[in-house]
């Protein structure tokens, strides 16, 4: 079987991106973790190009309470006949360097990204496009 990864801090940063390898995955749901909140604290109505480093930092916090914590992966086993792996942030600090590359033309709101974030971080790979459409167009539309 092929491994394939999805990075929700990429996804943040509007960098949508599926990679592929080799392997087999655990089948585990996730690395652990408590419950992470709703959201992420930010305003859902700032566009995600201008909000704040702190704005970042909380968002990236968020995100990672998803995975268990910087650094964690979801196994989810095999999913439309690959072993998936969503990859959670590596650090608040990678997560708010590739969150500040957001093209200043991206008119995605905060809720439209933490959306994303929530589909990208479930084993269900076949709703990702739809929930990620505003950030992914922030990519695809160029600065």
């Amino acid at each position: 079987m092929t491994r394939t990864s999805k990075s929700a801090a990429l996804l943040f940063a509007g960098l949508f991106t599926m990679t592929a390898g080799c392997g087999g995955g655990s089948g585990s749901e996730t690395d652990g973790g408590t419950t992470p909140r709703a959201t992420s604290g930010v305003s859902g109505t700032k566009t995600v190009a201008t909000i704040t480093d702190a704005d970042r930092k909380a968002i990236c916090d968020w995100t990672a309470s998803i995975y268990g914590g910087y650094g964690k992966t979801i196994e989810c086993g095999n999913v439309g006949g690959f072993d998936l792996t969503i990859i959670g942030p590596e650090s608040q600090a990678a997560c708010v360097a590739e969150a500040a590359q957001i093209p200043t033309t991206c008119r995605a709101t905060v809720a439209q990204a933490e959306a994303c974030i929530k589909a990208a971080a479930d084993c269900d790979d076949t709703n990702d496009e739809a929930a990620c459409a505003a950030i992914i167009a922030c990519v695809t539309v160029g600065p």
